[in-house]
């Protein structure tokens, strides 16, 4: 199996990626393909605290 994991900058969430990951799970089906948001970022923002 390949994984990818996506990082858009330190400081950037996991939705500017937009649709590119879908696109890319459409040219490498059974992929994982790994956004990761980074505490205090996107749907982690309140981790930081």
């Amino acid at each position: 199996m390949t994984t990818w994991v996506l990082l858009r900058g330190l400081a950037r969430e996991a939705r500017h990626w937009g649709d590119f990951p879908a696109a890319l799970r459409e040219e490498f089906p059974g992929a994982d393909i790994l956004t990761p948001d980074l505490p205090g970022n996107g749907r982690r923002f309140l981790a930081a605290r």
